[in-house]
């Protein structure tokens, strides 16, 4: 091992290593507790559909969203940066734990509003939707909140889930394309 201290790598070094390879993309380092972080900085207006910012380009530089299966979960958007973090081990004999950071997202809060109140007019009105982000994935989440599952015969393959996204897509039109984001649903409140 190199004689690094426990608080200090060779910062400058390891964001040109990892930018070299990826000239795309923004990374940055942050220490938290006595773990450093490479972070690659996700632009989530080039992400979204809704933005006005879209970049096709970039976003299929961090996802594929053809993949389904066992590809998907082996091809996973954190494993670019995983892959990043092994060469820097080895050249640099650091170990650093990887995850995504966002910037350009306070335009969320208007897509956002625009969902909660397209919610209101749904069937499901009590619903809370809440746009977050996860260090383990590039794409926005939107979450569902207060959720309760209605179970019918469900041999159409028709989920409530499913069901729920078409109709609040209906109502937002082409104003907004949940499309863009990765929903889940939970009966919990937020």
């Amino acid at each position: 091992m190199s004689d690094i201290t426990p608080n200090r790598i060779p910062e400058k070094a390891i964001l040109s290593f990892a930018q070299m390879g990826n000239p795309m993309f923004e990374f940055k380092i942050e220490q938290h507790h006595n773990d450093f972080y490479l972070m690659l900085v996700v632009d989530c207006e080039k992400m979204d559909k809704n933005s006005g910012k879209f970049d096709p380009e970039y976003r299929e530089a961090l996802i594929d969203d053809s993949l389904t299966g066992i590809q998907a979960f082996v091809n996973r958007p954190i494993g670019k940066i995983e892959r990043i973090a092994e060469e820097i081990k080895k050249f640099f004999s650091v170990e650093v734990r990887v995850s995504f950071n966002f910037k350009n997202y306070k335009y969320l809060d208007q897509i956002e509003h625009k969902i909660q109140r397209a919610v209101k007019q749904t069937s499901r009105p009590e619903i809370n939707a809440v746009i977050s982000a996860e260090g383990d994935n590039p794409v926005v989440r939107l979450g569902l909140y207060n959720f309760k599952k209605i179970f019918k015969n469900s041999s159409e393959g028709k989920t409530d889930n499913k069901e729920f996204i078409k109709e609040l897509q209906k109502v937002l039109g082409s104003e907004v394309d949940l499309e863009s984001y990765r929903w889940f649903t939970t009966s919990g409140q937020k």
